[in-house]
């Protein structure tokens, strides 16, 4: 996944608590990351389940982000 800038500083944002950028960064994310579950499973529900799971673990853990690395690195 290749993210842009914006979507790094949406990031850095929601990881200091920014619930607003938080939403925009999960909604930007979630096509690539759909596209990126469905080319590991190739039933669309399970790809679709998979994607929700892991946009729910970035909205649980993005205060672990802490720039170091890439965004879609940590993701």
């Amino acid at each position: 996944m290749a993210f842009n800038e914006r979507t790094e500083e949406l990031a850095l944002r929601a990881a200091k608590g920014d619930q607003a950028a938080l939403n925009e960064l999960l909604g930007a994310i979630q096509g690539d990351v759909l596209r990126h579950a469905g080319r590991f499973l190739p039933c669309r529900q399970d790809a679709e389940e998979a994607c929700q799971d892991a946009l729910l673990q970035v909205a649980r853990n993005i205060h672990r982000f802490e720039g170091r690395s890439r965004f879609s690195t940590w993701l």
